[in-house]
């Protein structure tokens, strides 16, 4: 328990460092697959918290761990609105925008020359630490500028600061006798979250990636072609 308690914090630390860092990237693209890159911590986070879950269901665990899964999945989503600039609807001031839009194009090229000079290290030393500071230099100028559109703008500070909602936030708005399922396939594991208006369930399924992916392109298949499939697999589930 004590190792599963300190692995925690440690895993929390490191998602921390990486969504931090990935909020420094200009591009859409280098987000995402910034965050793809990193989606392996975010399943270790979910099966570390399920385990100390099992151990003492009375703690939250199973709550933090759906909350690391919305955190995850609605990465892709934030870098989709955020890749389309700042929503009119914030009433963000026009010139700032503008200059906001400049400075990501701008980073764009930035790291996009970084990328090409990194192939050859030895021969563009020179030119990849002028870039490097380059680049610094202009993530502090969007950072004064972000903090600025804050200032002026009630709403895009509440839209630049929106994050995932907790398992209680979403059952408040589930309507009497519906329930919301939230699953999370990981390498090892497969993780169901029953979210009601009245309550909240965890359960834990034991099928790895592989064995789910099998069985949707199975599923698939039979849609397609209208055939009936026949489970080939057993997969046992423990509520939580």
């Amino acid at each position: 328990m004590t190792d599963l308690a300190k692995a925690r914090e440690e895993i929390e630390s490191a998602l921390g460092f990486f969504e931090a860092s990935r909020s420094t990237l200009a591009s859409r693209d280098l987000r995402t697959s910034f965050f793809s890159s990193k989606h392996a911590y975010y399943d270790l986070a979910i099966s570390i918290l399920m385990r100390l879950h099992a151990a003492d269901p009375s703690h939250g665990y199973a709550e933090e761990a759906f909350g690391i899964a919305e955190r995850a999945n609605s990465r892709a989503l934030l870098d989709e609105m955020a890749g389309r600039g700042v929503p009119r609807f914030v009433g963000a001031p026009a010139d700032p925008r503008k200059e906001q839009q400049a400075n990501k194009s701008r980073l764009d090229a930035m790291f996009a020359q970084l990328r090409s000079l990194s192939e050859d290290p030895g021969k563009n030393a020179e030119k990849l630490t002028k870039v490097r500071t380059d680049i610094e230099v202009q993530l502090r100028a969007s950072d004064i500028l972000h903090a600025r559109i804050r200032a002026a703008s009630g709403a895009y500070a509440s839209f630049t600061g929106a994050h995932a909602a907790s398992a209680a936030e979403i059952g408040e708005g589930i309507g009497m006798g519906s329930v919301l399922l939230k699953f999370w396939v990981g390498e090892d594991a497969t993780y169901l979250w029953l979210v009601t208006r009245d309550g909240f369930s965890p359960f834990t399924i034991h099928a790895t990636h592989e064995q789910i992916q099998a069985l949707v392109e199975r599923w698939l298949v039979s849609l397609q072609g209208g055939v009936a499939i026949r489970p080939r697999a057993r997969f046992h589930d423990h509520r939580g």
